[in-house]
């Protein structure tokens, strides 16, 4: 399934000019192959929903948004030719050493993940939503693009959500979910599980 920027690469990062009317805002993708259409051919439409022909690969404005941060490489002042370039020869765009990662605190405030944040993404657009790891790479007010386990995404943020990633040990775990399910012990008493544990575990 093509997603943003897969219709700005195949675009060369330039909204295309609509075929049967000035209004039209959305870019589509053909799901089977028909009408002179062939399944995966992208075009222009308007007002139209997903449907058993139809797509909806995005908003003008959001293939506008998506092109005009790709012109400066998200802020590295890489233009739209130098990153396809980059992309081409699998370069990292961004040398950046690695930056603090989406926390539960974040999460519970309702704040959305910034640039340069690690984090569990979950697309609830998906037939079958799993939450993916991935690198926050810019964050818009109608998209937020990321790179993932497995490749780009730029997607709608009211269908996008976020938790932190898991970063306690097997120890820690073990410890917190039997504090969470049968204690309520406070610090102390959970310093004489860890204890415990390292004396049962070994570790």
């Amino acid at each position: 399934m093509k997603t943003v920027m897969d219709a700005v690469n195949e675009y060369e990062g330039i909204a295309p000019i609509p075929c049967h009317a000035e209004n039209k805002n959305q870019i589509i993708m053909a799901l089977i192959n028909f009408d002179g259409y062939l399944a995966g051919d992208l075009t222009t439409g308007d007002g139209v929903r997903n449907n058993e022909y139809w797509k909806v690969i995005c908003t003008r404005e959001e293939f506008n948004d998506l092109a005009l941060q790709l012109e400066t490489n998200f802020g590295e002042s890489l233009s739209y030719k130098e990153y396809v370039s980059v992309q081409a020869m699998g370069a990292s765009m961004v040398g950046k050493p690695p930056q603090p990662v989406f926390t539960q605190a974040m999460a519970d405030n309702g704040e959305l993940p910034q640039v340069g944040m690690e984090c569990m993404i979950l697309n609830a657009n998906c037939s079958r939503p799993k939450y993916i790891k991935g690198l926050i790479k810019y964050v818009g007010d109608l998209v937020i693009y990321a790179y993932v386990e497995n490749g780009e995404r730029c997607d709608n943020v009211k269908t996008l959500k976020f938790k932190p990633i898991d970063t306690r040990t097997d120890k820690e775990k073990a410890i917190d979910e039997f504090m969470d399910e049968h204690l309520k012990g406070g610090i102390a008493f959970k310093h004489l599980i860890s204890l415990a544990y390292d004396k049962w575990v070994g570790e």
